[in-house]
């Protein structure tokens, strides 16, 4: 009997003991009508009072009485009315203006929004109780306020892999399509970065978490591998797309954030603003940077552009998607404003290859290429056939998507065999004025593109010193000689480094290309000194 009886007392113990397990406190340990009431609403946007999570998860909350009626606790996830993202405007629609925008839009009325992305979600715990949030995109959608103290973020699931980010997001989880609508998961970075065609293209450890303005690279624990994914670049909540602030709630709480852009960025977007106009533009690219070698587009001496002007992570193109993500609209100093820029079923967008017409996405700022008037910001056009991409690269060793230097194509001097060159490199003079003996001076000291008259790239080579390009003030000193050169003799007239040297007295020798490189050196008008 007594044996029976502790067993019957044991079993009772590990009944009670699981039941007590499974029937862990709530985190909203309180009375149900502190939630359920009328006039609330989780879909309410304007009002602490009107939303029924926001009128405890706001700044400076209130401790909140406990069921058991002896304990308080303080609401965590602090929020305002302003917090919610407008980056689609969804806030603006319905008559609100967020002016912090530093959380993922909490009170969207439809659940699909093809501009986000976003579908329904398809797992069935997504379906919260009495279907208060089916079809919305609420705090209920990725919470449970009903769950134990075991997960008191009331995460309806892991975001493992960013798991629950795609089962609404599900339609920017897309391979690697050159980014014509979204940039692409990247599953396994290491793997990715080691592709031949993107040799050069990507830094072997990224930017990553712990400085600011980096990304955050996501273990995914079933392969073992670490990804670029959601989380990567966006945060959920109190994240103000501004580097220079430590994002997160206490940040948050503290008056740390800046306004944000309610695209929820780790590092800067394009909202933010440096001291200088180079400043801000490495501003909008060191997110890209954080994994691309990509350069920013201009330098100091020009209007420089970050990477983001052009190029967003997502397509926000009203449906019609661009290749790299490109921007439909963009907006920059230099430039001014240039809208339509739609490039669907094309790869190579940069130019239209069409002498006459500007219908690339380059040419739409800088004008036609080729075969058409100077360029909008005052430079020469190029040759006919000519392509933005033959010579300007992003992740080339010159920054700032200047052309990839002579050299990356001809050789710096050109080599005997340079490709389809003609002359014999053997006894042409360009060794000396370039190889450093003597000299070292650079490609453009004498070759240019003239306007609509340029020889680059014609087969020629002997697009030198042409009279509607500017010419280097060494050649000319400082303008006081109209140097020229004639294709027909391959001769150099009238150049100051082939001159006496003395200012107000010129005296200067023409000489030909394809003469003997003894006489060249050897002259005694020949002297390469700078102007006096």
């Amino acid at each position: 009997m007594r044996t029976r009886a502790l067993i019957t007392a044991l079993t009772c113990v590990l009944v009670l003991a699981a039941v007590c397990r499974v029937e862990a406190r709530a985190v909203h340990y309180f009375d149900c009508k502190r939630c359920h009431m009328s006039g609330v609403s989780l879909a309410a946007l304007g009002s602490v009072t009107t939303n029924v999570c926001l009128r405890c998860h706001k700044v400076d909350p209130l401790p909140e009485t406990l069921s058991d009626n002896v304990s308080q606790a303080i609401p965590k996830g602090h929020f305002t009315t302003n917090s919610a993202s407008d980056a689609l405007q969804s806030a603006t629609k319905v008559g609100f203006s967020p002016s912090q925008q530093v959380s993922h839009y909490w009170a969207a009325t439809a659940d699909k929004v093809l501009a986000a992305g976003a579908v329904p979600p398809s797992t069935a715990l997504y379906s919260s109780r009495y279907a208060i949030s089916s079809g919305k995109v609420t705090c209920g959608r990725c919470h449970e306020p009903h769950l134990d103290d075991t997960r008191p973020t009331l995460v309806r699931m892991a975001n493992t892999a960013d798991a629950m980010c795609m089962e609404c997001h599900k339609g920017w989880n897309l391979g690697d399509t050159r980014g014509w609508e979204t940039h692409p998961i990247v599953t396994d970075y290491a793997a990715a970065i080691a592709k031949p065609e993107n040799a050069g293209k990507y830094k072997a450890v990224p930017t990553t978490g712990g400085v600011k303005g980096g990304i955050q690279l996501i273990p995914n624990p079933s392969t073992g591998k670490n990804m670029v994914s959601c989380t990567s670049c966006h945060g959920v909540h109190w994240t103000d797309s501004d580097a220079s602030t430590d994002d997160g709630k206490d940040s948050f709480a503290a008056g740390g954030l800046n306004p944000g852009d309610g695209h929820l960025l780790r590092s800067d977007g394009l909202q933010t603003v440096g001291a200088s106009p180079l400043e801000t533009a490495q501003r909008h690219s060191n997110l890209c940077q954080s994994c691309h070698t990509y350069q920013i587009h201009g330098n100091a001496a020009e209007t420089p552009v970050g990477c983001l002007a052009c190029h967003s992570g997502h397509s926000y193109n009203g449906g019609s998607r661009n290749f790299f993500v490109l921007r439909s609209d963009v907006n920059t100093a230099i430039f001014g404003a240039k809208t339509g820029l739609s490039y669907p079923s094309t790869l190579t967008p940069w130019d239209d290859g069409v002498n006459g017409t500007a219908n690339g996405y380059c040419e739409k700022c800088h004008g036609d290429v080729a075969g058409g008037a100077a360029f909008s910001d005052g430079r020469p056009t190029h040759a006919s056939g000519e392509g933005c991409r033959d010579c300007h690269r992003h992740n080339g060793s010159v920054a700032s998507f200047e052309a990839q230097n002579c050299d990356s194509c001809h050789g710096y001097p050109p080599p005997p065999a340079a490709s389809g060159y003609g002359g014999n490199e053997a006894t042409a003079p360009h060794a000396p004025h370039a190889g450093g003996s003597p000299y070292t001076y650079s490609c453009t000291l004498c070759h240019n593109n003239g306007a609509g008259t340029a020889t680059h790239n014609k087969g020629t080579y002997q697009d030198v010193l042409l009279g509607a390009y500017a010419k280097d003030s060494l050649v000319t000193a400082s303008g006081a000689l109209a140097a020229t050169y004639t294709a027909g003799t391959t001769t150099c007239s009238a150049v100051y480094c082939h001159s006496n040297g003395r200012t107000g007295s010129f005296v200067t020798a023409s000489l030909a290309w394809a003469g003997s490189l003894n006489s060249i050196i050897g002259s005694g008008n020949h002297t390469m000194s700078t102007p006096s």
